[in-house]
């Protein structure tokens, strides 16, 4: 066998093996069997009715059945859109905060920046007049 099929390990080839030479050497080796009852041998045949009588009845409840569900997956799936939409506007929000903070922040830095830029500029202005 090829590496990329392997359905079977060893064990399970050997079992196989070994089944199929059973199947072959058994009946050659056993007395023969009385055949079933009556009842065992209707099984088959009864199995056999009861799958044509399903495979061509009438099958009407199937499309309602596939709307509902598809209606019921839309609906979830629209509340799901729905749930990461509003998640999605928390984050960006969160976000547009963060960067509303940030930004008040630098701006406080900043007008500590220009009082002190402004208090230096009105001693430079007094330096001069006493140096004269």
């Amino acid at each position: 066998m090829s590496g990329c099929f392997r359905p079977f390990g060893f064990g399970g080839l050997l079992l196989l093996a070994a089944l199929t030479a059973s199947m072959l050497v058994l009946p050659l080796v056993l007395p023969p069997l009385p055949p079933p009852p009556l009842m065992l041998l209707f099984f088959p045949v009864g199995l056999m009715a009861a799958l044509v009588f399903l495979a061509f009845s009438p099958v009407e409840t199937v499309g309602n059945v596939v709307v509902h569900t598809l209606a019921k997956v839309s609906k979830a799936s629209f509340e799901m859109t729905k749930e990461i939409e509003d998640q999605i506007e928390a984050i960006e929000t969160r976000r547009k905060s963060r960067k509303a903070s940030q930004l008040r922040d630098m701006l406080s830095v900043l007008e500590n920046e220009v009082i002190n830029l402004e208090e230096f500029m009105k001693d430079m202005r007094e330096t001069p007049k006493e140096v004269k």
